[in-house]
């Protein structure tokens, strides 16, 4: 009787357990939020300039030409700038299962190159940028 008892309490256990587990993990995927951002509607001149872009002062990858780069990250405010000095740093506020996109405008003038970081509504991006749908 006594180790019936305890396989019913054991199960009971695990099963609890185990739902609380499966309970944090669907949580836990609605919690973080996205930052996309990309370049698009560039000519000739800046096509074949690459450079990082940095959350918080960490980068998060290098972006070429019409492309886009997609990290996911935590609800919070993050700063956001390129590894080109001179561009501007743009605030982010990112709330949970929130996208957040930016274009990123890139303008030469002789041998300076200025990246213009511009937050954006979803159906900016993705007229400037059909690629961006997929991170969608």
């Amino acid at each position: 009787m006594f180790k019936y008892i305890t396989s019913i309490a054991l199960s009971a256990f695990m099963a609890l357990s185990f739902s609380s587990l499966v309970s944090a993990a669907e949580s836990g995927a609605s919690e973080s939020g996205k930052i996309v951002v990309y370049r698009a509607q560039e000519g000739a001149k800046t096509k074949k300039i690459r450079f990082n872009i940095n959350i918080d002062q960490d980068s998060v990858g290098r972006i070429r030409s019409n492309r886009a780069l997609v990290t996911e990250v935590a609800p919070g405010e993050y700063q956001l700038a390129t590894s080109i000095g001179g561009g501007n740093t743009l605030p982010v506020t990112v709330k949970a299962g929130q996208t957040v996109y930016v274009f990123t405008k890139v303008s030469r003038l002789g041998d300076r190159i200025k990246p213009e970081l511009i937050l954006v509504e979803e159906k900016v991006a993705v007229a400037q940028q059909p690629a961006v749908a997929n991170t969608i």
